[in-house]
């Protein structure tokens, strides 16, 4: 950076010039005041859009809440579906009565091999659904039918995972990305929406 030695007298010139311009822009808007009467007017005005967008809020906060409840409302089971899924969940229950859990199913399934879990086993649906417990694990299965291939009692496993999914869904258990992709097919015409990311931590069907 230049010293003021090696600055030519019209460049500082130029620089004392601007400088004093600046000050005095800015003693113009120390200068300017308002007086009792404009500030008191300016206060009022604020309070009144605060006041309104309060009002706004309050009124979109209370549409949220009804569309939420309308929405909880609509997915709480009715006594028809409760009996429906708890027939069906006998059903899958039956349909185990006569495993002996050997755990020869679970030598053939890709989903116990890549999660190395026993409750998402055809064996962990077997022991779960014969006690009639509902869990989210059934929705790991595949349906490849693998596990029926390979059981000797011939036990078919799929179509139980299948009875106590349909008896999830209608308690309101069922996978909330199921819900979501259905909800765009019915929307959109596919699983995706109408934007072009796919999110792959969510279900899809494809």
């Amino acid at each position: 950076m230049m010293n003021e030695k090696e600055m030519g007298k019209d460049e500082i010139e130029e620089k004392k010039i601007e400088k004093e311009g600046d000050e005095i822009k800015l003693e113009e808007v120390k200068g300017i005041e308002m007086d009792e009467k404009t500030m008191e007017a300016v206060k009022e005005k604020v309070v009144e859009t605060i006041e309104k967008i309060e009002t706004k809020v309050e009124e979109v906060k209370k549409k949220v809440a009804k569309v939420e409840k309308a929405r909880a409302k609509a997915k709480r089971p009715s006594e028809q579906d409760k009996i429906e899924a708890d027939n069906l969940l006998e059903e899958a229950s039956e349909i185990f009565e006569g495993c002996i859990k050997c755990g020869m199913c679970k030598s053939l399934c890709p989903v116990f091999k890549a999660l190395r879990e026993e409750s998402v086993s055809p064996r962990g649906h077997a022991i779960l659904l014969s006690d009639k417990i509902l869990d989210k694990v059934i929705f790991e299965c595949n349906l490849c039918k693998a596990c029926e291939r390979k059981c000797p009692l011939n036990i078919k496993v799929c179509e139980a995972v299948l009875k106590a999914r349909e008896a999830a869904v209608l308690k309101g258990k069922g996978l909330k990305e199921n819900e979501e992709m259905i909800e765009k097919v019915r929307k959109f015409g596919n699983p995706f929406g109408d934007g072009d990311v796919k999110d792959s931590e969510k279900l899809y069907c494809c």
